[in-house]
């Protein structure tokens, strides 16, 4: 009885819903002005049988309310489309000056039927009128009969229908059209449309008796077939109606609808599936469920009836049954978990892991898939142990980074932020967050050791750049400012800013290296002097190292600061090289100078000169001692007044030379007789004083012959008056050889003057004529002195030339 009362129910609030559903149609189709009367009554009729339970009337009944409905208000748009239509085509004529009386008298018939709603009586008044109106309208509306006629033949493409005979004829139209026969391509674009229109009847009426068929079917194999039933009576209605279009949807629609009643048996079928695997699931927990069984029985024997809808209802009843008492089992095996992690005061974030499976067993409760909770349940009192482990390692690992901190307090390294972060960890550690607490833990330990590193890294750095300062000190050359940064340093890095530290370590070691990189190209430059000299004095080039030889031939700019020490081992190798050679030559020179002085030879001057030079040996001025060694072989018994007279010469003439060297001029032929001279002073005194005096003379005739000699000659003015402005001319003319740049003139008298006070250039045997204008300050004889400055081309020393004159002022 139960059940018979459920399905009663089920059935009741079937026909209410489609009761409900149809007064709304209703509704709304009276909103749309469509005469709704006797389909009203229909439905009141159906609302009053159904308190008394005569369920299949109120079906019939509702159901020939519906497709009154459907045909009615498909009737009333065919009417008002048709209208409409009609009505457009008629002013369309009107505007183009056709004689539309007849046809506007028959259209306001049907309007008339239409608003009486008589819309079967209006529809045959339209068709005449609208083909009274056809004949008028046909140059207008024949070419817009085809894009609906081609309309159709997608629909019937839609079907796979060969409609190509129509198609052709649709092009024939459109070429009547073209050529001005428009009632001829009307009367074949209709005709078209009646052969596409009973086609697509021939084949939606195939389609329907189809779905018949499977309707048939599955009403057999007890499927509920009532819904698809009434969608292939609108199709078929639609259809009459030649909305061909949306009867083909409802022949679509009613087959989906078959296909869900097909779906419903399977679904029956899958839920008891699902039933029973509950059932199975729980009898795993040793738990009665007979009771669900039988349920599970008796909604098999509804599915055997067609009575998909009770069936699936009784599944899951069966279902439920069994779940609650396998839900009761699981709940209280998960309680008992749960009371065992608070037992252990066990609260906080790290349990996310136990919750997040403790409220996945409550989904797999809320799923009925209880055989998957046993291993979820052991899952979490894993995790709870889990936890209980991690809470212990967390502690221990507190109280390490605690001794950490303390030795980094004694040595001074004490940071806000280590504190901050084990202040952070016990904060976790009480909250439950052990987890985060070991993690921050490790972070502390890690900023702790980071600190010492950087605190170690940066003291290094500070140290070694003070062993360089302190070298550098000690070559004489120290780094400008660099102790008072290494201080600011090791100030800034006690108290652990170690940007501060960094900044003032790294413009440290900028000043350190720029000092070691002067150092060093000073290095190299001392490195290639000796190597040249180790050339001069004939030192075997395998004695050189390799590596020095490289480094000699390196450029200034590739010289580093690294490269420091490398110059001064280097250095030091050649002077060890000269210092050998130097000494090995004294001694020689030593024992020659005995040998002339055992033969009555005057060496005076010789000793003198050796005992020079071992006293620039002894202090490493090795640059001097090879001249100091020459001169003194050279002195052997010669008298110390031609000697120095040589000497003075000599003196005289490399200042020559130097001069000549600073102006740009290049005396090839003056530098290969001063060669000549020194190579003669060793054999021949006399004669070497001869050519160095030869040296001279061509020397100071070359750099005379090179100057400008600028010759002044001026105009002076026929007629002169005080505070009045006049002419003056001045000729300039340069007699010598020499370019005379940068010309500057300027006079110097009682007078104003305005004229050019500068020239460029004035090459030699080139004169020019310069114009200025002066003005007497006083009447009576005026001397003027005008004077003329001026630049060699290779030099920048001035030279100077002047000329006077005078004028009578009036």
């Amino acid at each position: 009885m139960e059940v018979i009362h459920f399905a009663k129910s089920i059935i009741k609030d079937d026909v209410t819903r489609n009761l409900a559903t149809l007064s709304k149609s209703i509704a709304s189709a009276r909103r749309n002005g469509v005469e709704v009367m006797k389909i009203e009554h229909l439905a009141e009729d159906a609302s009053r049988v159904i308190d008394g339970g005569d369920f299949a009337k109120v079906f019939a009944l509702v159901e020939e309310a519906r497709r009154s409905l459907e045909t009615t208000v498909a009737l009333h748009t065919e009417v008002y489309d048709r209208i409409v239509e009609t009505s457009g085509l008629l002013k369309e004529a009107a505007d183009h000056g056709r004689d539309t009386s007849s046809a506007s008298a028959l259209l306001g018939k049907a309007k008339r039927l239409f608003e009486a709603g008589k819309y079967e009586e209006a529809k045959q008044a339209l068709i005449t009128c609208h083909s009274e109106t056809e004949k008028i309208v046909a140059p207008f509306i024949a070419s817009r009969r085809i894009p609906l006629v081609r309309d159709l033949l997608a629909v019937s493409r839609r079907m796979l229908l060969d409609l190509s005979s129509v198609e052709r004829m649709v092009d024939s139209a459109e070429s009547q059209i073209r050529y001005g026969s428009f009632v001829d391509a009307l009367n074949t674009t209709k005709e078209a449309e009646r052969l596409v229109k009973e086609a697509l009847i021939k084949g939606i009426s195939k389609q329907i008796a189809e779905s018949r068929g499977t309707l048939v079917k599955a009403r057999k194999a007890g499927a509920d077939v009532r819904t698809a039933e009434q969608i292939l009576l609108k199709a078929e209605n639609l259809l009459r109606e030649k909305r061909f279009n949306d009867s083909l949807r409802a022949v679509e629609l009613a087959k989906n609808e078959l296909d869900q009643s097909i779906i419903m048996e399977r679904k029956a079928a899958e839920q008891m599936e699902k039933a029973q695997a509950i059932i199975s699931d729980v009898q795993s927990f040793d738990i009665d469920v007979n009771p669900a069984l039988e349920i599970l029985r008796q909604a098999g024997n509804y599915s055997g009836m067609g009575r998909h809808g009770i069936a699936i209802e009784l599944a899951k009843k069966a279902a439920e049954q069994a779940s609650q008492a396998a839900r009761a089992n699981v709940t209280e095996r998960l309680n008992k978990v749960e009371s065992n992690y608070k037992s252990a005061s066990l609260e906080g974030p790290d349990l996310g892991a136990a919750v997040a499976i403790r409220d996945g067993i409550v989904r797999l409760l809320d799923q009925r898939r209880f055989k998957e909770t046993g291993a979820l349940i052991k899952s979490m009192a894993t995790e709870v142990e889990r936890v209980l482990a991690q809470k212990k390692s967390s502690a221990r690992t507190l109280l390490d980074v605690r001794k950490q901190l303390e030795e980094a307090r004694r040595r001074g390294l004490r940071s806000d932020r280590t504190d901050s972060l084990l202040a952070k960890a016990d904060e976790r550690m009480r909250s439950g967050a052990f987890s985060e607490a070991f993690a921050t833990a490790m972070r502390c330990s890690e900023e702790l050791r980071s600190l010492a590193e950087l605190f170690d890294r940066r003291m290094s750095d500070i140290e070694a750049l003070s062993k360089d300062v302190k070298q550098l000190e000690a070559d004489e050359q120290g780094a400008a400012g660099t102790p008072d940064l290494l201080n600011n340093a090791e100030e800034a890095l006690r108290a652990l800013d170690f940007e501060k530290a960094s900044l003032n370590i790294q413009r440290a070691r900028t000043a350190v290296n720029k000092a070691m990189e002067s150092r060093a190209k000073e290095g190299l430059r001392n490195l290639v002097a000796m190597n040249r000299m180790v050339k001069e004095l004939g030192i075997e080039e395998k004695l050189v190292p390799a590596s020095l030889r490289k480094a000699v031939g390196m450029k200034a700019e590739e010289v580093k600061a690294t490269d420091l020490q490398r110059m001064r081992e280097g250095l030091e190798t050649l002077r060890l090289l000269v210092l050998d050679k130097l000494t090995k030559k004294e001694l020689e020179l030593r024992g020659k100078v005995e040998v002339a002085k055992n033969a009555g030879a005057d060496v005076a001057a010789s000793m003198s000169l050796l005992t020079k030079a071992r006293e620039l040996i002894t202090s490493r001025m090795f640059e001097e001692v090879p001249g100091v060694l020459a001169d003194a072989e050279v002195s052997i018994g010669v008298a110390k007044e031609k000697r120095k007279s040589y000497l003075d010469l000599k003196m005289r003439c490399e200042s020559l030379l130097e001069s000549a060297k600073k102006k740009g001029l290049v005396m090839n032929g003056v530098a290969k007789l001063y060669r000549e001279a020194e190579k003669e002073r060793v054999r021949d005194y006399e004669k070497a004083i001869a050519t160095m005096k030869e040296v001279i003379a061509v020397a100071e005739k070359e750099v005379a012959s090179l100057l400008p000699e600028i010759a002044i000659e001026v105009d002076p003015p026929k007629e002169a008056a005080e505070g009045r402005w006049t002419k003056l001319k001045v000729h300039l003319r340069n007699d010598g050889t020499g370019l005379a740049r940068d010309l500057s003139i300027s006079m110097v008298g009682e007078i104003e003057v305005k004229g050019p006070n500068q020239i460029k250039w004035l090459r030699g045997g080139e004169k020019v004529s310069l114009d200025f204008e002066v003005m007497p300050r006083s009447k009576g004889p005026v001397s003027v002195t005008l004077n003329l400055a001026c630049r060699p081309a290779l030099s920048d020393e001035l030279c100077g030339f002047k000329n006077s004159f005078e004028l009578t002022a009036q």
